[in-house]
């Protein structure tokens, strides 16, 4: 095995590669401050699911927010998360492409 650690939008990630090419992500550690929405949905992601499934649904968020936009993720985020409904990188992907009004930060 071996461990890794990575940095995407102020998250580090540690895991560790196990055989055939699986990663198993085994903890997310806060390394400095994101707004308060991404601590929401990864805290909702957590209550729905495993935590390596919630950790890995969280990380392709994370990425959305690192690949495109972390301001407009922390807005579809927020958005989900006001009207209740299921967080997940299709439902923020779904929001930032739409011509609907994001609430302002």
């Amino acid at each position: 095995m071996r461990e890794d650690t990575k940095s995407i939008t102020g998250i580090s990630l540690t895991a560790w590669s196990k055989n055939r090419g699986r990663l198993r992500i085994t903890g997310i550690v806060m390394t400095c401050s994101l707004p308060a929405a991404f601590r929401i949905a990864y805290d909702s992601l957590k209550k729905r699911y495993t935590d390596q499934s919630a950790a890995a649904r969280y990380l392709k968020i994370l990425y959305l927010a690192a690949r495109d936009s972390e301001v407009a993720v922390d807005n579809a985020l927020r958005a989900l998360i006001n009207e209740n409904r299921e967080i997940s990188k299709e439902a923020v992907q779904r929001l930032m492409e739409s011509d609907a009004l994001l609430p302002d930060p």
